[in-house]
């Protein structure tokens, strides 16, 4: 048979709660709380975890496949005759996986055009005066579908 008590408050406590709340102090009592908030935490994110890609994706599948929008501006670089310089592309937007090509024009002899995650960029020593254009490609890879932009550069070579 168990042994029932009320507590101060009117509760019926019986034994065993009794007197494992009676063995412990203020900071036990807030520390037991704590870890049993703690562990009923521990199980609604597990169900979160174990819901989530079952209803679709989630917002995280989604958001992964809508970039913003890539914007790539053409504009006129001066390089210097025999200089090694290097002319970054504006590119804003996307997902920073970008592959460039040049589609048609050409850069200035001695100059190659480089993409990297994030950024492209024109470099090199050129080896010869005058005005040159290209038009370059600039494909996003990192969204889906690809996105893909063409921009007009213009370069002048000399002193």
């Amino acid at each position: 048979m168990r042994r029932t008590a009320r507590s101060p408050a009117g509760r019926v406590l019986h034994a065993g709660t009794e007197a494992l709340f009676a063995a412990l102090d203020v900071g036990s009592r807030l520390l037991l709380y704590a870890g049993l908030l703690a562990l009923a935490g521990f199980f609604v994110l597990l169900l979160l975890v174990w819901l989530v890609p079952r209803s679709g994706g989630g917002a995280y599948e989604r958001a992964r496949w809508r970039c913003v929008p890539l914007e790539v501006r053409g504009r006129a670089y001066f390089v210097p005759l025999d200089g090694h310089v290097t002319r970054v592309l504006d590119l804003k937007g996307g997902s920073g996986e970008f592959v460039c090509e040049v589609l048609d024009g050409s850069l200035p002899p001695g100059m190659e055009l480089r993409c990297e995650p994030g950024s492209a960029w024109v470099e090199g020593s050129a080896q010869g005066w005058g005005w040159y254009e290209a038009r370059i490609r600039v494909t996003d890879t990192g969204c889906s579908p690809f996105q893909s932009r063409t921009v007009r550069v213009r370069f002048r070579v000399g002193a």
